[in-house]
């Protein structure tokens, strides 16, 4: 369900999330690989965070009601 959101965002908060979660890269690699601040990092991947969830809510929301009951 996880990957499924994440194809329905963006490419960039797609890639930070893969990076970071799939990739299991640290901030300061994802900083490296995108050219940016890692603190810049931190502030995409908190906010790429948040529309996963919007994501979610909005498209696997009996999915989500099955695995909380």
């Amino acid at each position: 369900m996880v990957n499924d959101a994440i194809k329905l965002l963006g490419s960039d908060d797609a890639n930070i999330l893969t990076l970071f979660y799939k990739g299991e890269q640290s901030l300061e690699e994802i900083a490296g690989v995108l050219g940016i601040e890692a603190n810049a990092v931190k502030v995409r991947l908190h906010r790429a965070r948040g529309r996963l969830k919007e994501k979610m809510q909005t498209h696997f929301q009996q999915e989500l009601k099955d695995m909380m009951n």
